[in-house]
């Protein structure tokens, strides 16, 4: 129903929505994770159907991949959307990566109705039947079973094995191809794939390399693609430091000087397009060209949807509750997306190399400061991706792929 990556799944069930289309959900459920690498993960996911066909795009939340998870402990899932008018059903379940055992409990799906929640399906799993889920990949190597290992409010819960995935190539810990190098105080972590002009990848907030899975597969049959995991993300280390993107722009600075890498392309995105702009405007001879996606050169409400800025404020104030600590570095990097970069337009001036602009037609970053950012910089061109958001490369990988490469190739 759905193609999956390597290692990657969903399983879901399918239930009747008659008399509820166009109706607003809310899908939340408890989750347990036991993995053996960092790139494993699970999130929730809903989608209309009609005739068998999916109706517009799923509705899931990739950011709680890494944001929901805690190790060794249960914690909470949610996502809400509404149901496509047209639909004659809705799919529900969970979206698996990795190599892994996933455990779910206290799954509910409710429906608002005449200002009241009316749940459509809601499970404990005391009946240990697991007969109307079904995986995404009839071959999938998962097991799905009700566990007794792993209780939440005594209750059995709904698991899916994947421990035995294979392992022999897993984004952001492959030990074919993975290094470490001791840069400014931190040990880098990145992986190398491929042969040709020497193209750097550079994740988003939180992320790791394993963002760039629906990518560095294709572009390794163009480039010597360099995928590193930015000080304290990833697999990478951390120090005390206060982070800015000038301090990841040196990193990836000096990096390239410890490979003896004259020149690089860069491709970037959010974070790591703020951390390329800098790389291009502080090493312009290191550059051959740069690619970002979902950019800002300040956060303010001319370039961020001012909603997203209450999100972030609230986990900050959600972390103070909690006690976490300034120094922790989920609290520092949460802080860096609200306080950081400090750019100009007329730094732009100073980049002379070909850009390629990129954002997402619904991203959250204003397609206005995009677009700015496109103008100011003299040898640019601009791509919005139609009916896409912040995770391009995840909602729209083939056209992603195909516009980097065609921009990367171009003489």
């Amino acid at each position: 129903m759905i193609l999956a990556e390597n290692n990657t799944s969903i399983v879901y069930q399918i239930i009747n929505i008659k008399n509820f289309q166009g109706k607003k959900f809310t899908y939340t459920s408890k989750a347990f994770i036991e993995r053996n690498n960092n790139n494993a993960g699970a999130i929730p996911i809903v989608f209309s159907l009609k005739d068998g066909k999916i109706l517009g795009k799923p509705i899931m939340d990739m950011q709680q991949m890494s944001d929901s998870f805690k190790p060794n402990e249960w914690f909470d899932y949610t996502i809400s959307g509404s149901i496509d008018k047209e639909a004659e059903s809705l799919a529900f379940g969970f979206y698996f990566s990795g190599k892994a055992k996933f455990y779910f409990n206290d799954i509910v799906l409710n429906i608002k109705n005449n200002h009241s929640q009316e749940p459509i399906y809601q499970s404990d799993f005391k009946d240990k039947q697991v007969n109307n889920w079904y995986f995404s990949e009839p071959n999938s190597i998962a097991k799905l079973s009700i566990s007794e290992d792993k209780k939440y409010a005594k209750k059995p819960s709904f698991f899916i094995d994947n421990s035995q995935a294979g392992s022999d190539y897993i984004l952001g810990d492959n030990p074919d191809k993975g290094k470490y190098e001791e840069i400014n105080g931190v040990r880098l972590y990145y992986e190398v794939y491929g042969t040709g002009p020497d193209l750097i990848l550079l994740h988003g907030n939180n992320e790791s390399i394993f963002s760039f899975n629906m990518q560095v597969e294709e572009l390794a049959k163009h480039f010597r693609v360099i995928a590193i995991d930015t000080r304290c993300q990833g697999k990478s280390t951390c120090n005390d430091e206060k982070l800015t993107y000038e301090l990841f722009a040196e990193d990836v600075h000096s990096l390239m000087e410890k490979l003896n890498l004259k020149k690089a392309n860069i491709l970037g995105w959010s974070d790591g397009a703020n951390t390329g702009i800098i790389l291009a405007e502080k090493y312009p001879a290191q550059v051959a060209k740069l690619a970002i996606l979902s950019a800002v050169l300040f956060n303010s409400d001319e370039s961020v949807d001012k909603r997203i800025n209450r999100l972030l404020q609230k986990r900050i104030d959600h972390f103070k509750v909690e006690g976490m600590k300034a120094d922790d570095v989920q609290y520092r990097l949460t802080h860096l997306l609200l306080t950081e970069p400090h750019l100009k337009f007329n730094d732009l001036h100073e980049i002379k190399i070909p850009v390629l602009v990129m954002s997402g037609q619904n991203d959250f970053i204003k397609q206005s400061h995009t677009e700015l950012i496109a103008k100011t910089i003299k040898n640019s061109s601009l791509k919005i991706f139609k009916d896409s958001g912040h995770e391009v490369p995840k909602e729209k990988p083939q056209e992603f792929n195909t516009t980097v490469i065609e921009f990367f190739n171009k003489k």
